[in-house]
């Protein structure tokens, strides 16, 4: 062996040792030193980030980033999550799952008044608001369009958060004099509910029928016969359509 292949091979044995020194004093001291040590888990609840990542490495614990939440209450940046929850014993060296809080995003109302149903729920929708079917009223509105939008709370431009509801009121038009069944054959069993509104009438028993001449759920046959004069509230009995098993 000459000179320099002895200088080399002790070059790397230094290196090697060094290397292993710094292995156990960073990854195989810190494991031995937290085997088997219990510490409770603190509470990091409406902490700033900051303070958590302090109080839990005083610990020895580590905090992970576990994902956000809006949250119009809390300031950015603070842990509104924990996990595991805090008084439970946990070994040092656990990662702790945290949840921040971030401000909601605001948004103006849009003005719906004059719009159809349909494209009421279209604006709102694309503004990232809802209109949920048990938030839309109907009622009748002489002077005003059937099936338009008369009154909506928030009113427009009213500021709102990102997944808000908005309450609606659907005009079904003057109030008829005299109550007249409407047609309802060839209707969707689920979308009759302004029509039957409109002209006074509800419905009455539901027979669900094999008809290949119809798509399932849309309504065959009724009785009595659109166009009959009936009593205010009166009830009309279908047959609906289902699959063949």
């Amino acid at each position: 062996m000459d000179k320099v292949q002895l200088i080399a091979g002790i070059a790397l044995m230094v290196a090697l040792f060094s290397w292993g020194i710094i292995l156990v004093d960073r990854v195989v001291m810190p494991l031995v030193a937290y085997q088997g040590v219990e510490v409770e888990m603190p509470n990091l609840y409406h902490l700033p980030i900051n303070r958590a990542d302090s109080l839990a490495g005083s610990l020895g614990l580590e905090i992970r980033r576990a994902g956000i939440r809006v949250d119009d209450h809390i300031p950015p940046g603070f842990v509104v999550d924990q996990a595991p929850a805090h008084g439970l014993m946990v070994k040092q060296g656990r990662i702790v799952d945290a949840v921040l809080s971030v401000k909601p995003e605001r948004i103006h109302c849009p003005n719906l008044m004059g719009l159809s149903a349909r494209d009421a729920k279209l604006i709102a929708d694309s503004a990232g608001l809802r209109i949920p079917d048990n938030m839309m009223n109907y009622s009748f509105y002489p002077g005003y369009p059937a099936g338009t939008v008369v009154k909506q709370s928030p009113k427009a431009m009213q500021s709102m958060v990102k997944g808000d509801q908005i309450a609606v009121t659907i005009s079904l038009g003057g109030e008829p004099s005299v109550t007249t069944v409407p047609s309802l054959i060839g209707q969707k069993i689920s979308e009759i509910k302004f029509l039957l509104l409109q002209n006074r009438v509800q419905i009455g028993k539901i027979e669900n029928v094999v008809d290949p001449n119809y798509p399932a759920n849309t309504i065959v046959s009724q009785e009595p016969l659109a166009g009959t004069s009936l009593e205010p509230n009166s009830k009309i009995n279908v047959k609906v359509a289902i699959q063949k098993k």
